[in-house]
C-alpha cells in the first residue's frame, strides 16, 4: 500500500472512529449526564464544545501523522553497535546516555516529538474510539454488559490507553532500530 493511501486510510479511521464514539455517546447519554470523558465530567462541557474539541484534536493528530509519514527524516548515528536503548536516547536527546529521561523529559527534537505523536496518538485514537464506541453500544443494548461495566470497565479503558501507548511507542522505536541496524550494515 502506498504511503498516500495508507495516510488517507488512517486519517479516515481516525475521523470515522471519533464520529462513531460521539454518535454512540449521543445515543446513550444525549444530555452527557452519564459521560465519563474528563472534559465533560469535570469541566461541564456540552456537545458544541465536545464536537469542536474532538475535531480539533483529530485534525491535530492527523497533521502529526502526516508529518511522521511524509516529512520526518531522522538522522541516525553513524556509530555501529548501539543498543535499542542507546538509539532511543540518541533519537530523543541527541546523545546515547540519556535514556532514563524518557519518562519525564520531552524530546529535544521537535520533529521527533511531532512524528512520535503522530504515530502513537493516531494508533491510540483509532483503537480507543472503536472500543469505547462499541462499549457504549453494549451499554445501550446489553443488561449483562451494564452490570460488568459498573464493576470497573471505565478504569480498564484508561489502562488500555496506557497499554496502547506502550505498544505503539515500542513499534515506533523498533522500526527505527531495525532501520538503524540495516543502515549500519551497509
Amino acid at each position: 500500500m502506498g504511503k498516500i493511501i495508507k495516510f488517507r486510510a488512517l486519517a479516515l479511521l481516525i475521523l470515522a472512529g471519533r464520529v462513531y464514539d460521539m454518535y454512540t455517546t449521543s445515543m446513550y447519554t444525549p444530555a452527557l449526564d452519564k459521560e465519563l470523558n474528563p472534559v465533560v465530567k469535570f469541566l461541564g462541557a456540552g456537545w458544541t464544545f465536545m464536537i469542536a474539541l474532538q475535531l480539533l484534536l483529530s485534525l491535530l493528530i492527523i497533521a502529526c501523522l502526516y508529518y511522521y509519514m511524509f516529512r520526518f527524516k531522522p538522522q541516525p548515528p553513524e556509530q555501529p553497535g548501539l543498543s535499542r536503548k542507546e538509539l532511543i536516547s540518541y533519537m530523543m536527546y541527541g546523545d546515547i546516555h540519556s535514556f532514563s529521561g524518557i519518562l519525564w523529559r520531552l524530546p529535544r527534537s521537535k520533529g521527533f516529538l511531532i512524528a512520535s505523536t503522530g504515530y502513537v496518538a493516531s494508533g491510540i485514537l483509532i483503537g480507543i474510539s472503536y472500543i469505547v464506541g462499541t462499549s457504549t453500544l453494549m451499554l445501550i443494548y446489553s443488561p449483562a454488559y451494564r452490570s460488568w461495566y459498573a464493576l470497573g470497565i471505565p478504569g480498564i479503558f484508561y489502562m488500555l490507553i496506557v497499554l496502547l501507548a506502550a505498544y505503539f511507542y515500542y513499534q515506533f522505536f523498533n522500526a527505527y532500530y531495525r532501520q538503524y541496524q540495516q543502515d549500519v550494515r551497509h
